[in-house]
């Protein structure tokens, strides 16, 4: 289950405040004091649920500037020069690389990631992968080189 899947399951309530009024025995809503603590309680509420729903939306593709440095930061892959746009193939690259079981097919994966839709050419056979981009890509071709280096098993040989 992926995690849009898990979010989409849940409802985010809105309206606490209002709420711990209405749950009130009704000889206790009509007192204002006791209306207000309720409401203050739901207010914190509110609060509560409205920073957690912000941490479960976060995502590479919802993030910006420094929330994408701290997921890089996570993953291991530093930005380097790269804008937010060419930033975000980089890191899902960079989290199915170390996934990666060092296949040919895995190191594949982490350059289709990466390059998107630059085109690109490889070379696989025996212990070695070469990959050849075709056209001029988003970013310096040695964090491509970097993210396949992580996604080859041990022994064996690369190249871009």
């Amino acid at each position: 289950m992926s995690e849009p899947d898990r979010i989409t399951k849940h409802t985010k309530i809105t309206a606490h405040a209002d709420q711990s009024v209405e749950l009130l025995m009704s000889a206790l809503r009509d007192k204002p004091r006791v209306a207000a603590l309720a409401r203050a309680d739901g207010t914190q509420s509110q609060a509560i649920e409205d920073a957690l729903w912000a941490v479960l939306t976060i995502s590479i593709d919802t993030s910006v500037g420094e929330q994408l440095d701290q997921v890089g930061a996570i993953v291991g892959q530093p930005r380097g020069a790269l804008d937010d746009t060419d930033y975000r193939p980089v890191l899902r690259a960079a989290i199915r690389a170390r996934r990666s079981s060092g296949t040919g097919p895995d190191v594949i994966a982490v350059c289709k990631l990466a390059l998107g839709l630059t085109p690109f050419t490889y070379t696989a056979g025996g212990a070695s992968v070469c990959v050849s981009i075709d056209d001029l890509a988003p970013f310096d071709p040695q964090v491509l080189a970097d993210l396949v280096e992580i996604a080859v098993g041990a022994g064996i040989g690369y190249c871009v």
